[in-house]
């Protein structure tokens, strides 16, 4: 979803494809192209997302979360070219 802030993920669940239960936002402003695995992880489902702002696009970043609705925890796994050109 886009708004004057930039792209967000918006979760929305089902069980049958035809009723819809909104959870809402499950990242902060200017994420975007998200990916999220079907399974869980040591008790955290995981996704893989990337942010459109704050200088660092291109960077990817995984988020878990036990029920992708908490709080999530972010790492980041995968910076881009450029900036690891001016940390070495």
């Amino acid at each position: 979803m886009s708004c004057h802030l930039g792209g967000r993920i918006f979760l929305i669940k089902t069980k049958d494809f035809e009723t819809f239960e909104d959870v809402g936002f499950i990242t902060g402003v200017d994420h975007r192209n998200c990916v999220i695995f079907p399974e869980k992880f040591d008790g955290y489902y995981v996704r893989l997302e990337r942010p459109a702002g704050e200088g660092k696009i291109g960077d990817i970043w995984m988020a878990k979360s036990p029920d992708l609705e908490s709080k999530s925890v972010y790492i980041q796994i995968l910076l881009r070219p450029d900036t690891l050109r001016d940390r070495y």
